[in-house]
This record gives C-alpha cells, sequence and structure tokens, in this order.
C-alpha cells in the first residue's frame, strides 16, 4: 500500500508541475509575435502540423534538432542529427518523433514542449536538468 501511496504522489506531482509548465508556455506564446498551435501529443509548434497527412510508416526519415530553453539559450553546440530512420524506431522524444513525420523535406519548425514530453523527471544525465521545458528546432533533411 505505501508503494501505491508515493505512485499516488508522482503522478499528482506530475500532473500539477505539467498544468504549471503548460501555463507559462502559453503565456510566453502570448509574448511572441508568431503563431504557435496546439497538437494532440501536448506540445505546440509554429507550422499547423494537424491539417496534414503523415509520412508512410515504411518510409525512411532523416532529421536533425538543436534543444533550446525558453530564454532562447541553445543547449547544445551541435544539432542532434539521425539518418535514415524508420517511422516508430526513433527511440526519440515523443515531440520530435510525432512532429518530424508531417514535415516536408527542408522544412523546419519549432517545436515548445513541456518537460513531460522532453527528459522528464531525470533529465538527459548531461546538460538538461530534471524538469525542464524545451524548445525544440526541428528540420527534415530527407
Amino acid at each position: 500500500p505505501s508503494e501505491n501511496k508515493d505512485l499516488e504522489i508522482s503522478k499528482e506531482r506530475a500532473k500539477n508541475l505539467n498544468q504549471k509548465e503548460r501555463s507559462a508556455i502559453e503565456e510566453w506564446i502570448r509574448q511572441q509575435n508568431k503563431t504557435f498551435y496546439p497538437m494532440t501529443l501536448n506540445y505546440w509548434a509554429d507550422i499547423d502540423l494537424k491539417k496534414r497527412s503523415p509520412a508512410p510508416k515504411n518510409q525512411p526519415i532523416s532529421y536533425q534538432y538543436d534543444l533550446y530553453d525558453f530564454g532562447n539559450e541553445k543547449i547544445y553546440n551541435k544539432p542532434i542529427k539521425k539518418e535514415e530512420v524508420l517511422p516508430g524506431k526513433y527511440l526519440e522524444l515523443k515531440s520530435v518523433e510525432d512532429a518530424v513525420k508531417y514535415l516536408k523535406n527542408g522544412e523546419e519548425v519549432t517545436l515548445l514542449v513541456p518537460s513531460v514530453l522532453a527528459y522528464g523527471t531525470y533529465g538527459d544525465g548531461h546538460k538538461i536538468t530534471n524538469d525542464i521545458p524545451l524548445m525544440i528546432r526541428l528540420k527534415k533533411t530527407q
């Protein structure tokens, strides 16, 4: 029973954190001179990807992305690059995996991602600490 209580406390913490981050991101969006569209997976994109069809599941995709904090500071100097990966096989951030399948070759999108869809409670073990929402600049390269 104490495990159940711990799980409930953890779930409640995650829910509260997500609501707080979503409110902060929505406030940040209001201060921009650009439109961001809410996506069904709980992130925002500066292209309305919901109006598009996804790429075929058996077609390899190449892409790269840069990670930023909401102060627009780049977290890593070099972009993270993935070559010829099959959709669903990325082992990637869920928001990146979701968005890239809607992009055209050479197209870029900015994603605003709550920490629960980024590196969550643990961070990435390097420069990204726990509970950090991210801005992701994603480009489909092929």
